[in-house]
């Protein structure tokens, strides 16, 4: 059958002093709340959250070793263990599903590391144009994704940095060189620039070449760290990613490395280790960030309400002991449906001690059936409806000590980043045990 199997999760509703989170108090991060009343009405006061600094660096290894083995041929899919919390349930629903998941992730990758301003500052651009120049930038985003299928190819032989580097290497950095030469984002980012100010760009970039067609990558940095004051982080990262003495130093093997500082021959550059670790980290975040952002407009999003379901929970509210579902869903197809009207409607299929739950037009999930939950399902059946939570969440990467909504699956941890209440949806029970 092609269905999840997960374990039934057996939850006691509650009506009122219950800690959910927000998703937007910290960078794509959960964050709990605590709704109060006043005059004015319900008001949310976000405690201070710690991440759990172990946590993090485990996300984002395992993040960069899922990426490693998928840009380089995704070898032996059969062994692969999925370790990025969610990843599996994605590609459980699909290859389009899969890959908004990992743009989402990705998104989630960049805000843990600092980087969350560009692409605050791209999507407001983005979204500023296509109010203003809508068919030219389409045009130019349709240009842009054969481009981004090459620039992918190329980075399959650049993701190999890390937070984490021991001094400096002259490896380190020729792969600062050879991330500055790949061309794509900076065309990109002129485009997007020439459109923002002019109302066209010139795919052609002609007054950056040299007589042999050559881009000159230094005039485009430069061109590119002015930028308006809505627009400015994208600036300020170029300027911080890019520093074309820097790479002519390495190029030209005009430099040493000494005492953890890397000096260029001619004195032009001399910086700490820290200082070359954060342009690379920025040059790789603004070419991951536009990525982001291409694949974010071109992904045809229909049909994925539903997606990234990972359990259904079951128990009764406090009052009244009426039955309630409890659905848990990847965050990043959460907030594609404000109300979750796709699930519209809970169909159960009894099989001998196991169910198959199928909520709207999710993929059904199989949980084992205990006599608890029997009883339940027939309170549930004579009902004829259900009331269902819909919770989207996150990869939990906070501190035990912190006040949080969390669900173990697996050996994964979830927040609760937000929920919705949806009213009574038509409830039904059919048993295939029976010959």
């Amino acid at each position: 059958m092609n269905s999840r199997v997960v374990a039934a999760l057996r939850r006691v509703f509650i009506t009122a002093d219950l800690y959910r989170c927000s998703y937007f108090c910290l960078p794509s991060v959960a964050v709990p709340y605590e709704t109060h009343q006043s005059d004015e009405g319900a008001h949310y006061d976000p405690p201070p959250l710690r991440l759990d600094p172990i946590r993090v660096k485990r996300f984002r290894t395992s993040w960069a070793l899922h990426e490693r083995w998928f840009q380089n041929g995704r070898q032996n899919p059969e062994q692969y263990t999925w370790p990025v919390p969610g990843t599996r349930a994605a590609a459980f629903d699909g290859q389009v599903a899969y890959y908004v998941y990992r743009d989402a992730t990705a998104e989630f990758v960049m805000r843990l590391d600092g980087f969350g301003a560009v692409l605050d500052a791209l999507t407001a651009l983005v979204a500023d144009l296509s109010h203003t120049h809508g068919h030219a930038l389409e045009r130019l985003l349709e240009v842009a994704a054969p481009q981004d299928a090459t620039f992918h190819r190329q980075w399959q032989n650049l993701f190999e940095v890390s937070n984490e580097w021991d001094g400096l290497s002259h490896a380190d950095v020729s792969l600062y060189a050879r991330k500055y030469e790949v061309e794509w984002p900076l065309c990109v980012l002129v485009h997007l620039k020439d459109l923002l100010a002019n109302g066209r760009y010139d795919d052609s970039l002609a007054r950056f070449r040299d007589r042999a067609g050559r881009l000159k990558k230094g005039q485009m940095v430069e061109y590119l760290k002015s930028w308006p004051p809505t627009s400015r982080a994208i600036g300020i990262l170029v300027e911080e990613a890019f520093s074309p003495r820097l790479r002519n130093a390495i190029g030209h093997n005009g430099y040493e490395l000494r005492d953890g500082r890397f000096r260029s021959l001619d004195g032009e550059v001399d910086e700490g280790a820290d200082q070359v670790l954060k342009r690379m980290n920025s040059l790789t975040a603004i070419q991951n960030a536009l990525v982001w952002l291409v694949a974010r407009r071109t992904h045809p999003l229909s049909g994925l309400r539903a997606s990234g379901v990972l359990a259904v929970g079951w128990g009764r509210e406090t009052i009244g002991g009426a039955p309630r579902l409890e659905v848990l869903q990847l965050a990043a197809f959460r907030a594609r449906d404000i109300d979750a009207e796709w699930a519209s409607r809970v169909d159960i299929t009894v099989m001998a001690e196991h169910i198959c739950t199928r909520i709207g037009d999710a993929p059904p999930v199989d949980g084992g059936l205990s006599a608890e939950l029997r009883v339940l399902l027939r309170h549930a059946a004579e009902r004829g409806s259900i009331a269902v939570d819909v919770v989207g969440v996150v990869p939990c990467l906070h501190c035990d000590n912190e006040q949080h909504v969390v669900h173990q699956q697996g050996p994964d941890r979830y927040c609760e980043v937000d929920y919705v209440q949806r009213p009574m949806v038509p409830f039904t029970v059919s048993d295939s045990t029976s010959p």
